[in-house]
């Protein structure tokens, strides 16, 4: 009994959203990993409009260890259905906060974290600020973005996939966007893209037709260097590469399974783990500070915890799950890039019911109920 306890999600915060909810992504510039950033999504039947409003929450830290207590509210900026938010890497500047976003009219907007003083006080809070925005894809919505430092400037590019099965690239600098190419990809939605996190012209791609793809966009990016259609028996809806483990990929597919890929040989990559996770995995992230931990939003399952082996090979166990009471749709989640206060670094000799011990905080959305939380998830 103690060790299924041991493994409960613990709720520190919980709000309703004024749209349905479907992306969760904590900032990670060094001093500014208390930003979140929330995405929504609502289809007005009368008129088929799809609106949107990104929420800025800023994380209350406390104590000398800077631990979360609690979220507070940065303000909101409406704009067409979110699909998909992403910060701009740290790689590209750290001095400024930079967040994409991938909306149902096509485009992507690029905004800016800025500080706004607050009426008749002293300090400053964070806001969002639109900076610029561009026409992604020639037709249908902008489904995904992911962004890659070009050459380690503020210059950076930015993949977004599309509901025609198009890829585009983009150029982004401190003030606009600029579009550089789009070509057809997949035959029905292509509901994720990411670029490769060491070779910055690898890109992949995945979509409601099954393929598994990647392209080098130094050649022509329509002739993928690779493809894939019989190992995932339904949609791709993420593809996520290790942060540091750079031949490791990770996928998720409405098949409900989660898998694992070598991608040493990039035009014969092979699965080495794959897990059931009950649901269809619509997002994967990786841990911030343990790199064999995913965190996936499970679709219909809710949120699941997965621990790789140590060579990533044969094995891939889920070891938490946490499932919203209503059952609604999980599509956004996140780790906090922050690290938890152990009983060791607070100084007490034994482990408190408060003490985080192995969790790890992450953002949570699910989609119809509106609903976004914060839970300490174990990661053992």
């Amino acid at each position: 009994m103690a060790a299924m306890l041991a493994s409960e999600p613990v709720i520190m915060y919980s709000e309703v959203l004024d749209f349905n909810a479907d992306c969760a992504e904590f900032c990670p510039l060094p001093g500014l990993n208390y930003l979140l950033a929330l995405g929504t999504y609502q289809l007005l039947e009368e008129t088929q409009e799809r609106l949107g409003r990104c929420y800025l929450r800023a994380l209350q830290l406390s104590g000398a260890a800077e631990q979360p207590q609690g979220s507070t509210n940065a303000g909101s900026l409406d704009m067409p259905g979110i699909f998909d938010l992403k910060w701009r890497p740290p790689a590209c500047d750290t001095r400024k906060a930079m967040l994409g976003a991938a909306l149902a009219d096509g485009t992507v907007r690029l905004m800016e974290v800025v500080a706004v003083f607050e009426d008749g006080a002293a300090v400053t809070r964070p806001q969002l600020r639109l900076q610029s925005q561009v026409a992604a894809c020639s037709s249908g919505m902008c489904l995904s973005l992911d962004w890659q430092a070009a050459h380690g400037g503020a210059v950076a590019r930015i993949a977004t996939s599309s509901s025609a099965g198009t890829l585009s690239l983009l150029q982004a600098t401190n003030s606009e966007l600029s579009h550089l190419c789009e070509w057809k990809a997949h035959d029905l939605e292509a509901w994720c893209t990411a670029f490769h996190k060491a070779e910055e012209n690898i890109l992949f791609s995945g979509a409601d037709d099954c393929y598994f793809k990647a392209y080098d966009i130094r050649s022509d990016p329509a002739s993928p260097i690779f493809s894939n259609r019989r190992t995932h028996a339904a949609g791709v809806c993420t593809v996520s590469p290790h942060p540091k483990e750079h031949h490791i990929v990770a996928t998720g597919s409405y098949d409900e399974h989660v898998r694992i890929w070598d991608m040493r040989n990039t035009s014969k990559p092979v699965v080495i783990s794959q897990l059931n996770t009950g649901g269809g995995n619509w997002r994967l992230r990786w841990h911030p500070h343990d790199g064999h931990v995913l965190l996936a939003a499970c679709m219909y399952n809710g949120f699941g915890v997965l621990r790789c082996t140590n060579d990533f090979h044969n094995g891939l166990a889920l070891v938490a799950m946490y499932q919203s009471p209503n059952k609604h749709i999980a599509y956004g989640a996140d780790w906090w890039q922050g690290r938890p206060a152990s009983a060791e670094t607070s100084g007490s000799g034994s482990r408190s019911s408060t003490d985080k011990g192995n969790r790890t905080l992450a953002a949570t959305c699910t989609f119809y109920d509106r609903q976004h939380r914060l839970v300490w998830l174990s990661t053992e």
